[in-house]
């Protein structure tokens, strides 16, 4: 355990560009072009090509097909990652056993990064990755998620929202959007009141009650906690809306 923090050295004089954690490890960017990746591997999380019960103090290089990928940002699930690149195309590489890669299957033979053809994504699209599945936005405000949420397995699954979203954001089992007019929508489990409403888990994506106009949110583990105004608002247990926090601005 280390109790403060280090710093940590990186190959060569390249400058960090994008940095995710998972589940015990963690994925670096430099320059935009290099990937590289420390901590567990036992699912290939590591994106070495192998599958290793031993963890990697040491940062280690990301195999891409080509040196000219340039990634646009890195995010990570418990033992997946996601590289989405430039011109649209994403990296993929990891634990597959719910269908982390997109592919609408499941399996245990990808271990490498591997290149995703999921240019229908958009040159910007925006993803958030959590527990063992991934939720994007599209250049177009649509919404589209795939692995496991609420433990039903899923390829890439368009989710009918009545706007299209700007912001999206994953807890272990559950989600939330903000829509271009401010509202809230979350669906997944909700044993935590993480969804922010009365009830049971859903599937398809509720209207979050809130008091004023959203600007952000964001996901814990099993939690939601979104800005409106000058207002945190954190939905907690039971699915009541705490006001817990104010600022000036």
């Amino acid at each position: 355990m280390v109790a403060s923090p280090v710093l940590v050295s990186v190959p060569g004089s390249g400058c960090v560009t994008g940095v995710a954690c998972g589940h015990y490890f963690t994925v670096v960017v430099l320059d935009r072009t290099q990937v590289y990746s420390c901590g567990a591997n036992a699912n290939g999380q590591l994106g070495l090509g192998i599958v290793d019960n031993r963890s990697s103090t040491r940062l280690n290089q990301v195999p891409t097909p080509s040196p000219d990928c340039r990634v646009r940002s890195v995010h990570c699930g418990d033992e997946f990652a996601v590289a989405l690149l430039d011109g649209g195309g994403a990296l993929i590489w990891g634990d597959n056993y719910r269908g982390q890669h997109g592919e609408g299957n499941q399996h245990d033979g990808l271990h490498t990064a591997s290149a995703r053809h999921a240019t229908w994504l958009g040159k910007n699209a925006r993803i958030a990755c959590s527990g063992a599945q991934a939720t994007a936005i599209r250049d177009d405000g649509q919404v589209w998620q795939w692995g496991t949420v609420n433990w039903a397995i899923c390829g890439p699954t368009l989710v009918e929202l009545p706007r299209k979203a700007v912001q999206v954001a994953c807890g272990e089992a559950h989600v939330a959007v903000l829509l271009e007019n401010g509202n809230v929508m979350t669906w997944g489990t909700n044993k935590n009141g993480e969804l922010g409403v009365e009830g049971d888990s859903s599937d398809t994506p509720v209207l979050v009650g809130m008091p004023s106009h959203v600007t952000a949110i964001a996901c814990g583990a099993h939690f939601t906690a979104a800005v409106a105004g000058v207002v945190l608002s954190f939905l907690s247990t039971h699915g009541l809306l705490q006001i817990t926090a104010a600022c000036s601005r």
